[in-house]
């Protein structure tokens, strides 16, 4: 016996991601059928009302009821549907089949007034009718069937009535082109639109609720490792005051001094996540900002000495009291300064302190931090403060940091209402 094989192909499934993409797609889709349905209602309200005055004023005694009667009816039904519409009240899911209807409505009324008048401008008016479809249809199904309706009674009326049809059969085949052109470069081109706004919304929501999640798990980490970290500097300064050589001391020394950076790194990222998350909340007491820089300075004095770089601090002002985040501005000074100091391989660092008046009775500080260091190229000065941006690599081999520091600078900055602002010369 033979064997038999059979191979059966199966288009891709799809995933439930791709159906409720789908079914979203539908749903904006019904919300612009639904502004379509608000305008085309109005429009007919005002159309029909014109033309039920104008056949009670113009059309033959005999047939005037025939025509001004409908247009009456259809227009009142018109401003019924534009005042439901406008004020939310009809469901959506209906506004496929009350638009529908409306094209049915308007393709009927126009080859009724034909019946009645025989007036050749009415194939005029039902061309127009066509292309009308094919800018205001959403759906391919209800705009295939419109046309083919409209069709119908096109030839027909053509068949019976005693005029010359090649001018008339011209202007169908112009119109259903156009209308045909209009609708296939339009409605898909508006879903495809539609489908694109709501990727990128489904993107823009995914990445807000990963950078809540890390925002997160930055804030637990770096608070988790802080705590521990703390610790072990505290007993590190405990056994500094026990009796060791000079080479236990030089080890202890290095330790302690890398247990600080990495503190200073952990404390950098807290306060990132905090800023990120907007939980971030200054804590303004009255402080002498004169003393509390001139502190700074003197805490970082050390580090320029073992450089050979002085260290000046110029403040022509006395005592400068002022209301704000203490420790936050020291924190500012300190990372302005210490990057200075860092950069700086010969010369001199200078700070200035200066305050001038800003108007309505308050006064403006500002803080310079000068050095003679390497200098910055123009084309790095734009992504300085920016968050995880460093130097090129050459410039900073050996003084690697997170990245951060002049990043939370510049939001703790902005959340004083100030301005920082750099410049520098090669």
């Amino acid at each position: 016996m033979g064997e038999e094989t059979s191979v059966t192909f199966k288009g891709p499934e799809q995933t439930e991601d791709q159906v409720e993409h789908n079914r979203l797609i539908d749903v904006e889709m019904e919300a612009i059928a639904y502004q379509y349905l608000k305008l085309i209602s109005l429009a007919l309200t005002i159309f029909y009302s014109l033309r039920a005055v104008t056949y009670i004023r113009m059309a033959p005694a005999e047939i005037a009821p025939l025509l001004w009667a409908p247009s009456i009816f259809l227009g009142l039904v018109s401003g019924i549907v534009f005042g439901l519409v406008k004020y939310g009240k009809m469901p959506h899911r209906s506004v496929a089949s009350v638009s529908a209807i409306f094209g049915f409505v308007l393709i009927g009324h126009v080859f009724w007034n034909l019946y009645l008048t025989g007036e050749t401008q009415q194939f005029v008016n039902a061309c127009f009718v066509m292309i009308t479809l094919g800018i205001a249809t959403t759906s391919r199904r209800i705009w295939s069937l419109q046309i083919a309706l409209c069709l119908v009674f096109y030839i027909y009326a053509l068949s019976v009535m005693d005029i010359e049809i090649r001018n008339y059969v011209q202007l169908l085949v112009a119109a259903l082109i156009l209308s045909g052109v209009i609708f296939q470069s339009r409605a898909p081109l508006v879903r495809k639109q539609v489908s694109l706004q709501l990727r990128l919304k489904e993107k823009a929501q995914h990445l807000e609720a990963a950078n809540k999640a890390k925002d997160r798990f930055l804030a637990n980490m770096s608070h988790e490792l802080r705590t521990p970290m703390t610790s072990v500097i505290g007993m590190m300064d405990l056994l500094r005051g026990t009796k060791l050589d000079a080479e236990q001391w030089q080890l202890l020394e290095t330790a302690k001094t890398s247990a600080h950076y990495l503190l200073a790194i952990i404390s950098d990222v807290l306060d990132y996540s905090k800023m990120a998350a907007g939980k971030f909340v200054l804590k303004p007491e009255p402080f002498d900002a004169a003393a509390a820089s001139r502190d700074v300075v003197e805490m970082l004095r050390v580090q320029a000495r073992e450089k050979n770089i002085s260290l000046e601090f110029i403040c022509y002002d006395g005592p400068i009291l002022v209301l704000g985040d203490k420790i936050r501005i020291g924190q500012i000074l300190y990372n302005l300064i210490g990057n200075a100091i860092k950069f700086t391989h010969e010369g001199k660092v200078t700070v200035t302190l200066a305050r001038q008046p800003s108007g309505g009775g308050k006064d403006s500080l500002t803080w310079r931090v000068e050095d003679t260091g390497i200098g910055i190229a123009d084309a790095h000065l734009p992504r300085l403060f920016e968050r995880f941006e460093q130097l090129d690599q050459s410039e900073t081999r050996g003084q690697q940091g997170t990245g951060l520091g002049l990043a939370i600078i510049r939001e703790l900055v902005t959340l004083m209402m100030g301005e920082v602002e750099v410049s520098s010369v090669l």
